[in-house]
């Protein structure tokens, strides 16, 4: 998704500065994004492909996703997942019985 939304960007936006931040907290891992591009109308717009494939993708995970964005003010996209249990190594699981 950090991909596709960079992309959309250098694609779209006319940005010359783009933001990004990753945070946890309460067992979400949290991306926002955001630029000083131009911005697009959010309100009774039909998205495009990329915007449907994010919400997609974020719903996929168990996630959320907010975009705001008004013409000539930029965008911010914030991304909010669970995170996933943390997993057992394979090197950790060779000599564990209990697993």
């Amino acid at each position: 998704m950090f991909k596709e939304i960079l992309h959309n960007i250098v694609k779209h936006s006319r940005a010359m500065r783009v933001a990004i931040r990753i945070q946890t907290d309460a067992g979400k891992f949290h991306l926002t994004v955001s630029d000083n591009g131009c911005g697009f109308q959010t309100s009774g717009t039909s998205f495009g492909h990329g915007v449907k494939s994010l919400r997609r993708r974020a719903a996929d995970l168990g996630g959320e996703i907010a975009i705001t964005s008004q013409p000539g003010q930029g965008t911010a996209i914030i991304i909010a997942v669970p995170l996933a249990r943390p997993r057992r190594c394979w090197w950790n699981l060779a000599g564990d019985s209990s697993q």
